[in-house]
This record gives structure tokens, C-alpha cells and sequence, in this order.
């Protein structure tokens, strides 16, 4: 996978705010994301490429370190005390420090990794993950973030969802230590034992990926931007460990009648000059499918909201669902010219007006 910039990726600055990063990425997330582009290879690298970007951008310790080391930490994971400690290393001038980590192996254009040791073993200071342990023992997998589109419905009701995605495949032994989590270099002669670069010493790394469907349950009430975590679905444990989770942050889709504030829901209703002026009783669509009735008393006027206590939003746990609030809307009859009898029926309207309707804009 392409290594861009992780700004670059979500189209934000460099001083963007956490709001900022969780809003690009949850809009190309959705744009991307394999459900939305089937069978499309490049959505689902671009899809894979923002969510790599968005794990370290959003979690403020790792975003520090790549703001100042960039993609040289990544093979320690963006783990802020294993920078700072080769921060105080590289900024020792009696060894004349080369910048970077340079951890993508002993080749050309990367910093001599036994002078780097050398000097650290003789200080005794030890580098982050750069001490000559060996493999321990169980540890969980990593986390895993993607996203889900759920409709309107889905959202307040609940439901169930299938999604597909790429995952780390189990853990396999390191080739480049044979499973030994160590490498030697030399310093002066001198072979020091440090942790393997390649896996940083833990002996694995995460297997090819694969691609798993899971059934996702949608609990009622969820709301845009809230997040499902599912335990020990993310990536596989080390060692024998358990899995990690996986995080799916929701996007919840507007729906074309109804609107929701919190554990409430709001909908308009059309009424006839006849039903505001004498009241009915009506009948009006629920979320779930079913008919309410909605008794509509003599008088109302558009614009004014009644409520149908606990409609709205189930509650979590003990606290009480929300309520529909239905806003009438009086829809005046089409008129033409000529039609002698509703031209007379709005004349006889007009006379019933104690007074002027405009008698507060004077």
C-alpha cells in the first residue's frame, strides 16, 4: 500500500482539529468503503489507505510522533516513548546523529544500525523496543476501525447488518529471525544481539490478509458518528493471545419524512382548512411501519406540534424513550377562477375572525 502523506490522504491541514480528521475521514470512508464499491479494487485501497491514515491521526500520542518522525515510526508502532528515547539518542552530539529511524533494513541509505546499537549498549540507555529481549508471551491483537452505513430506521429500531473487510491474517513466524524476535550486528569487532527490525522482536508478524463477513447487531437507539465495537474481531492475537476488537463507527442515513434531535423524532402532517377548523381524528405513519392514530383538536393552526409520548427513540437501559412530535401544516385548497362556491366558503371563513389576523405588525 502507497505510503502518502496521512494528511494528504484525508485532505486536511496539518493544524487540522481532531473534529476536522474525524469528519474527512468519516466522508471518505463512506465514499470508499467495499460495501458502497463493489468488486472495486481501487475504492477498497483507498478505502484501506484512509483508514490506516485515520488510526494515526486520530489518536493524539501517535499523531505527535508521526508529526515529528513521519512514516520512520512506523515499525515501532507510533509508540511516543520509544521516540522520545531515540530523540535523546539523536540529539547527542558527541555521536553526530543521522535523523530518522531507518528501520526498513541494513541496506544502502539507511543510518549504520551498529553504530546506532553500539553507542546505545555502551550507554547503557537501551532503545525502546531495541533491548535484547526475547519473545514474551501471549498478547492481544490490534484493533481494527472501519465504518458502516445504516438507514434511518436501522438506527432508532435496530437491526442487523452483514458487512465484509480486510483484516491481518494470523500471526506467523518472522522470516527474517526465524522466529527468534533477535539479530546480530557487529560494533568494533563485537556482535551485539538486538531485537530482530523486521518484527521488533517479537519473533511474528501479522500473516497475509484476509477478508471475513460478520453479522453486525444494530442496537436500537444508536445515533450518527457513535461507535459498535465488537470484542475480539479485530486482529489476531500474538502468541496464542486474544484477538483484538474491531470499532465500527456508524454513518446513519437521513430518511425522507421523519427527523431526530436525541430520543426524540419530529414529522409533518398536512391538514385540510376543514380538520384545523373543526379537529379529526387522523391516522399518521410510525417508523416501524404502523399507523397511529392522532386525535387533532378543533382550532389548531400551522405550525403548532403535538406529541404521542414515548414514539420516539427507544431509551437505553432504564431510561424512557423519547417522543413523536407532529407538526401540522394547514395546506390551503387550489382555487379558479370562477369557482363561485369555495370563493364564497373562504369569504364566510374571513367573517369568523374576531379581527385583524395582522393586528400585531401594526
Amino acid at each position: 500500500m502507497a505510503s502518502r502523506d496521512f494528511y494528504e490522504v484525508l485532505g486536511v491541514d496539518r493544524s487540522a482539529s481532531a473534529e476536522d480528521i474525524r469528519r474527512a475521514y468519516k466522508r471518505l470512508a463512506r465514499e470508499n468503503h467495499p460495501d458502497i464499491n463493489p468488486d472495486d479494487s481501487a475504492a477498497e485501497e483507498r478505502f484501506k489507505e484512509i483508514t490506516r491514515a485515520h488510526e494515526v491521526l486520530s489518536d493524539g500520542d501517535k499523531r505527535k510522533v508521526y508529526d515529528e518522525f513521519g512514516m520512520d515510526a512506523e515499525p515501532i508502532d507510533w509508540d511516543p516513548k520509544q521516540a522520545r528515547t531515540y530523540q535523546q539518542w539523536a540529539s547527542n552530539p558527541s555521536r553526530g546523529g543521522t535523523g530518522g529511524f531507518g528501520f526498513g533494513g541494513f541496506g544502502s541509505g539507511a543510518p549504520d544500525l551498529s553504530d546506532l546499537f553500539g553507542d546505545l549498549f555502551a550507554s547503557g540507555q537501551g532503545f525502546g523496543f531495541g533491548t535484547s529481549r526475547r519473545p514474551t508471551g501471549p498478547r492481544p491483537g490490534p484493533d481494527i476501525r472501519t465504518s458502516m452505513t445504516v438507514s434511518f430506521e436501522e438506527a432508532v429500531l435496530g437491526g442487523e447488518r452483514r458487512i465484509r473487510l480486510e483484516k491481518p491474517g494470523p500471526w506467523v513466524p518472522c522470516a527474517a529471525c526465524g522466529g527468534s524476535g533477535q539479530a546480530r550486528v557487529s560494533q568494533a569487532g563485537v556482535d551485539v544481539v538486538v531485537p530482530c527490525p523486521q518484527c521488533g522482536g517479537e519473533g511474528q508478524v501479522a500473516g497475509a490478509p484476509e477478508r471475513v463477513t460478520l453479522d453486525v447487531k444494530v442496537p436500537p437507539g444508536v445515533d450518527d458518528g457513535q461507535t459498535i465495537r465488537l470484542k475480539g474481531q479485530g486482529g489476531s492475537g500474538i502468541r496464542g493471545g486474544p484477538g483484538g476488537d474491531l470499532l465500527i463507527e456508524l454513518s446513519v442515513q437521513a430518511h425522507p419524512r421523519f427527523r431526530r434531535d436525541g430520543r426524540d423524532l419530529h414529522l409533518d402532517v398536512p391538514l385540510t382548512v376543514g380538520e384545523a377548523m373543526l379537529g379529526a381524528d387522523i391516522e399518521i405513519p410510525g417508523l416501524d411501519g404502523k399507523r397511529l392514530r392522532l386525535k387533532v383538536p378543533r382550532g389548531v393552526r400551522s405550525g403548532q406540534k403535538l406529541r404521542l409520548g414515548g414514539k420516539g427513540v427507544a431509551g437505553a437501559g432504564s431510561r424512557p424513550a423519547g417522543h413523536l412530535y407532529v407538526h401540522l401544516a394547514v395546506v390551503v385548497p387550489p382555487v379558479t377562477d370562477g369557482d363561485e362556491a369555495l370563493e364564497e366558503a373562504a369569504r364566510r371563513i374571513d367573517a369568523a375572525y374576531e379581527g385583524p389576523v395582522r393586528a400585531d405588525l401594526e
